[in-house]
């Protein structure tokens, strides 16, 4: 979702898009190129809330599925900080999503006065999206890890430490 706002004109130069009025940003992912209107910024916005939401849960139940096998202390150690990474990170993108436009409704209505702050915004995306790869590693190799030292046999082991970082995709 980061990615399609970006690619809709977030954080381009004034020269490209008047970052002031949103309703300059054309849209070639949705077809042909074209004025996004006011119900398209509405979607957009409560898509990425609700992507954001909808990670933030996926990810904490594939950590607390993987707490449950973990054996040594940095293991967990490790699921904790990542859960607590991404809690943050998401808290972080879900304030800057609602509040990238002072009064919210800026971002799909021209309000005199309003103020988008597409900087700050491409910012938190470009941070979430990277500590989002981040812990997408951390909890596609923490199986194996954990597998590692079982007396399994090592075709098992392998199976089954694929299986487990199937959550990470």
């Amino acid at each position: 979702m980061k990615l399609v706002g970006l690619g809709l004109g977030e954080g381009k130069p004034n020269s490209i898009v008047d970052i002031g009025n949103p309703h300059y940003v054309v849209s070639s992912v949705i077809g042909p190129y074209r004025v996004l209107t006011d119900l398209d910024h509405q979607y957009l916005l409560l898509g990425e809330i609700f992507y954001a939401g909808t990670l933030l849960f996926a990810k904490a139940s594939i950590c607390l599925l993987l707490l449950r096998f973990m054996v040594q202390r940095i293991q967990k150690a490790v699921i904790f900080i990542t859960l607590f990474v991404m809690v943050a990170i998401s808290a972080i993108g879900f304030f800057a999503i609602i509040f990238q436009c002072k009064p919210v409704n800026a971002l799909w209505t021209s309000v005199p006065g309003g103020v988008c702050h597409t900087a700050i915004f491409t910012t938190v995306a470009y941070a979430y999206s990277a500590v989002n790869v981040a812990t997408d590693w951390i909890l596609a190799i923490m199986p194996f890890f954990v597998l590692w030292r079982t007396n399994l046999q090592l075709k098992t082991r392998i199976g089954t430490g694929i299986i487990l970082s199937l959550g990470w995709w």
